[in-house]
């Protein structure tokens, strides 16, 4: 017993140490989300930053679905998660659906499974485990995801669909795409250079919504080479 507890304890340690640094580039980045039939329907805000070797997200999500005049559903929400590796250490969710608010905790929890709290109700899942929507491309394997709001499981298999020229606002960039089924249809685009997420398009009974990253300054990570091909003088991250 006393040996399990110092393997558990030493590995939450390495996971936590701040001797390791950050690999991903920080940023701002903003995606406008849309909807087949009520077009623009709010934005999703993705901010990168590091601290103390650990990977800091933070997302927040604006949705205003609206018929003429009447607005027919609001959502907003605060989504965090922290990241050493590859490994997810704490993750906050507060949301707002339509004035019905939820708040939901997860951790590093017993045998280093993934611990969810919700409102009433805690559960064990598996350290594999990590929210809906993956923020880069390294995370994309993963076939377990829970929700955001209550913390359910979603069983998913990936599939990676290869290299796709992906057009926002006015330029190309190169993308990395990979379909999602099972439990949660769904596609979804990562910067091919820098692994961050660009674009998804999630199968919806009312239609499909398409979040998509805005105003990607490419000029700020990699230029043209002379063949059209994007270099990376800048030395951004890359897997």
């Amino acid at each position: 017993m006393l040996r399990c507890c110092l393997i558990f304890f030493g590995t939450l340690l390495a996971w936590s140490s701040p001797s390791a640094a950050c690999d991903i580039q920080p940023g701002d980045m903003t995606y406008r989300i849309e909807h087949d039939l009520f077009g623009t329907i709010g934005h999703e805000r993705l901010k990168i930053r590091c601290h103390n070797g650990q990977t800091i997200i933070e997302r927040t999500v604006d949705v205003e679905v609206r018929m003429l005049l009447v607005a027919l559903h609001r959502r907003s929400a605060v989504y965090i998660e922290v990241w050493q590796d590859d490994h997810l250490i704490r993750f906050t969710g507060r949301t707002d659906d339509n004035g019905k608010r939820s708040f939901l905790r997860a951790g590093v929890g017993e045998n280093l499974s993934i611990r969810i709290d919700t409102e009433g109700d805690r559960r064990d899942v598996s350290q594999r485990a990590i929210p809906t929507d993956p923020w880069h491309r390294r995370l994309i394997g993963r076939t377990e995801l829970f929700d955001r709001v209550d913390g359910h499981i979603i069983a998913v298999s990936v599939t990676d669909a290869g290299a796709e020229r992906l057009r926002i606002d006015d330029h190309w960039t190169d993308s990395q795409k990979f379909v999602v089924s099972g439990e949660r249809d769904q596609v979804i685009w990562f910067d091919d250079h820098t692994g961050i997420w660009l674009k998804s398009k999630i199968r919806h009974p009312s239609g499909d919504i398409v979040i998509i990253r805005q105003n990607v300054d490419i000029g700020a990570h990699w230029t043209m080479s002379a063949k059209g091909r994007p270099t990376n003088p800048a030395g951004v991250a890359q897997d």
